[in-house]
């Protein structure tokens, strides 16, 4: 069975589709979400992108992040079907409840290998490196034409989701679509400047402050941090740069599991990051706070005071008294 050709046809019978990028969105839902509804608009269907919060500031440059709308601009009624893209679960569409949404067919895109097929379709690949590959297959595959900002959504979804191409999941061929999508008149080095080299001085302060108050395990193989909303305050980030911390934490080189708490903007909620190393799978972990996501990362969306959640977190990891 050829799915890319049966994901397509299926995206080709409704002229009117609700495309939903994940609540708290990244590069790779929004790329992906983006690019999709740029390869639909081109063959003169409607597709709008949907989205629970707001497209963070460092996304701002992607081609379309300006017409995404919020659920409280969108009914049901005003729709065919719906495409659930990079949501790793059905709480991650954040969709209001009871509004005649779930009456309508879903369409499941997605690479989390613990999603649990919630759509009318499914299709969910997790040996895909993000979303944003699975469109770029798709979008070739189909003959789709990708023009210049279709491709700057999809490498942005595939770069951000693989840090550049350097987490385990990087695979020749995730490099190879990279390349397909370079050809299409990307200026690379001005986009990953706009994706690695695009911090504002408060985001550089945020990190100074983060690694002189980071802490580590007795055997330094665990770090971890506790970011509250007033030290956000303080430095005028958003929450989108706080979930990048993670990534200096896990870089140290005794560490296997590196997790970030950190206050949402839901008063009494605590978002959970971790990052792993080598064979340890920090999905279990967040499968035990409710969350999900990939063997090496993960994340989970829990009610609590952040220095309770902290310490249920590192008694999960195993981490004694420190």
């Amino acid at each position: 069975m050829n799915r890319e050709k049966d994901v397509a046809n299926h995206l080709l019978a409704h002229r009117r589709l609700l495309i939903i990028a994940h609540a708290g969105p990244d590069g790779d839902t929004l790329g992906s979400a983006l690019a999709l509804s740029g390869l639909l608009a081109q063959m003169g269907h409607e597709a709008q992108v949907v989205c629970h919060d707001p497209v963070p500031p460092t996304l701002n440059f992607l081609p379309g992040a300006d017409r995404v709308v919020s659920w409280n601009r969108v009914r049901p009624d005003e729709w065919e079907g719906l495409v659930a893209v990079d949501c790793g679960s059905p709480s991650r569409m954040a969709w209001p409840k009871d509004s005649g949404w779930e009456r309508l067919s879903l369409l499941n895109i997605d690479h989390h290998a613990h999603n649990p097929e919630f759509g009318t379709v499914n299709w969910i690949d997790a040996n895909a490196a993000a979303t944003g590959e699975m469109i770029t297959r798709l979008a070739f595959g189909a003959g789709w034409p990708v023009t210049p900002e279709i491709a700057m959504c999809l490498y942005t979804a595939i770069s951000t989701d693989t840090l550049s191409f350097r987490q385990v999941n990087t695979t020749s061929q995730t490099l190879a679509w990279a390349a397909q999508l370079a050809d299409r008149g990307l200026n690379l080095a001005s986009l990953n400047q706009l994706l690695w080299e695009h911090q504002k001085a408060g985001e550089v302060r945020l990190l100074g402050w983060a690694l002189s108050h980071m802490n580590l395990s007795r055997d330094h193989r665990v770090a971890w941090l506790e970011v509250t909303r007033a030290i956000m305050d303080a430095f005028g980030v958003h929450d989108a740069t706080v979930d990048t911390l993670v990534h200096h934490l896990r870089a140290i080189d005794s560490v296997k599991v590196a997790v970030v708490t950190k206050e949402m903007d839901r008063p009494g909620w605590v978002k959970i990051s971790w990052r792993g190393k080598q064979d340890i799978d920090v999905s279990q972990y967040a499968i035990q706070f409710g969350g999900g996501g990939h063997r090496y990362a993960a994340a989970a969306q829990v009610a609590g005071s952040i220095t309770e959640v902290t310490r249920q977190v590192l008694q999960v990891i195993g981490v004694g008294p420190v």
